[in-house]
């Protein structure tokens, strides 16, 4: 005999290892990736960085960073803050998307000796693709902060005409407007 309890809650579904490995997998690349802002690989000492006034924080659970008065990153960091953001940019949720975007923005309006030509290309996947509005206003606003000089001229003209082409399809009128103010101020030099 099989009784039926209508207000009891219904088993929860079984957990997909699988999924949940992939979730844990993107949260940690993402915290070290962070990190790895926040202390420029092999360059920090962290008694230092405690004991300095004008050390890195990060506030864990936010997407705060601050970077104010770190000495310059290396070379080999510089290298490969372009490959591992494209990356994580192409494959992350939207929820984690948006640290990395805040982290890029902020990093390209300050560092002009930053070469992202892979980011650029993330970023015009994150408008092709992201289902997220709020994603795709961050990722065109993040092409504004990147530059000819962090992409190439002729990568960063071709990336402005993609752009372009995108707006000519894109559904929301905010991201619509953000990506016609990007390609003006481009076009007006």
């Amino acid at each position: 005999m099989h009784l039926k309890y209508p207000n009891l809650p219904s088993p929860p579904l079984p957990l997909n290892p699988n999924r949940l490995f992939n979730q844990l997998g993107q949260v940690a690349s993402t915290f070290l990736l962070a990190a790895g802002l926040a202390f420029a690989v092999g360059e920090a000492d962290v008694a230092s960085a405690k004991s300095s006034s004008t050390s890195a924080s990060t506030e864990i659970g936010s997407s705060e960073i601050s970077l104010v008065g770190m000495e310059e990153p290396s070379a080999r960091w510089l290298a490969n803050f372009d490959l591992q953001v494209a990356r994580q940019l192409r494959k992350s949720t939207a929820e984690i998307r948006v640290d990395l975007l805040e982290v890029l923005i902020e990093q390209a309006s300050k560092r002009e000796n930053l070469k992202l030509p892979q980011t650029a290309s993330a970023l015009l996947h994150v408008v092709e693709t992201s289902k997220s509005r709020g994603n795709r206003m961050m990722a065109v606003q993040a092409l504004s902060e990147v530059g000819p000089a962090q992409v190439g001229e002729v990568r960063y003209g071709r990336a402005m005409n993609q752009l372009y082409a995108l707006g000519q399809e894109e559904t929301s009128d905010q991201v619509r407007g953000a990506i016609a103010e990007v390609v003006t101020n481009y076009q007006a030099g």
